[in-house]
């Protein structure tokens, strides 16, 4: 398994921060569909199966992940019955009109559910999903997976995609700061900023991160 992590060359600290979370090799996401979405992997998350030649199982992951368990354990949730795999938030809104980066935030069904994958990439549901259709269908009939059954998504504890803000788990596996990093100032004192600053300054006195 590989892991997949959304690239935006606005946002290489967030990256750099998750992906030295990671405990598989990582991958960033292709600079595609940019006019689609406020970050460059709004669209690209979902060229996964594609980028792995429709082949085994791998992770997606939003940059603004920090992880604080080994990914390698969502394999046990891997199943051939299911197309892809995902934290299934429920009735989840985000509380500020606007994101990272000063971003409109939009609600929407299922949202937050493309944000961390585990694709079965050797689906055939997935063949569907091709550099043509994800640049001419509208963004929404991807992250609502549309192109699938319900039956063909499958469940992952929410644990794993942990809403920094939203959730309070005792032992979260993923934190997810999904309305902004710590260094924005105005997400620099929530639950787990100090484990992501740390991260963080660890990385910059390194002058590199981790490759696995």
């Amino acid at each position: 398994m590989k892991c997949v992590i959304g690239w935006d060359d606005d946002l290489v600290d967030q990256y750099l921060v998750c992906e030295s979370t990671v405990s598989v090799q990582t991958l960033p996401t292709e600079n595609m569909f940019l006019q689609k979405g406020s970050t460059a992997f709004t669209m690209s998350r979902f060229m996964v199966p594609y980028m792995m030649q429709y082949n085994g199982w791998h992770l997606y992951c939003d940059s603004d992940f920090y992880f604080m368990d080994d990914v390698r354990k969502l394999l046990h949730y891997a199943d051939s019955r299911y197309a892809v795999c995902v934290c299934k938030h429920p009735n989840y809104k985000p509380k500020s009109k606007i994101k990272m980066e000063g971003q409109r935030q939009s609600s929407y069904q299922r949202k937050n559910w493309s944000s961390l994958m585990l694709w079965n990439c050797s689906h055939p549901a997935n063949k569907q999903l091709t550099p043509f259709s994800l640049s001419t269908d509208d963004p929404l009939y991807f992250h609502q997976f549309r192109w699938l059954k319900d039956n063909q998504i499958g469940t992952i504890p929410l644990e794993w995609n942990t809403l920094e803000g939203y959730y309070d788990f005792d032992e979260p596996k993923g934190i997810h700061f999904t309305d902004g990093v710590p260094l924005n100032d105005k997400y620099n004192n929530t639950k787990h900023s100090d484990l992501w600053l740390d991260q963080y300054e660890f990385l910059l006195r390194e002058g590199g991160h981790t490759v696995f």
